[in-house]
């Protein structure tokens, strides 16, 4: 999955929309743009490469993190059984986590 799928999955897990931007000055870097259900844009958001942005979509979704040698994020789906993702980056593993949810809520397979 393209960090800009993550992103865009990421978001709907939230209950936002992401809207991406194109830089000019470094084309391969996404910028993504919340956007409320009026849809205006209140900020730019990559929990990709923001801690805040990570953290903040992580208490949203209620993740839970534990770090080792690699980072664990865990929720618990609507069937009650939990689901967790490993990854070596922290944000990346909360995005990913966010991102299965999304999906999850779309009905796409994992």
């Amino acid at each position: 999955m393209s960090d800009r799928e993550l992103l865009e999955f990421a978001a709907k897990a939230a209950g936002w929309t992401a809207g991406f931007v194109t830089n000019t000055s470094a084309p391969d870097v996404i910028i993504g743009a919340m956007v409320d259900t009026g849809g205006e844009i209140f900020g730019p958001w990559n929990p990709l490469t923001d801690d805040g942005d990570a953290l903040r979509l992580a208490v949203k979704l209620k993740l839970d993190i534990a770090i080792d040698d690699h980072v664990q994020v865990s929720w618990w789906r609507e069937q009650g059984l939990l689901d967790w993702v490993n990854e070596n980056c922290c944000r990346r593993a909360i995005v990913r986590a966010a991102a299965e949810i999304g999906k999850a809520m779309q009905g796409q397979p994992k």
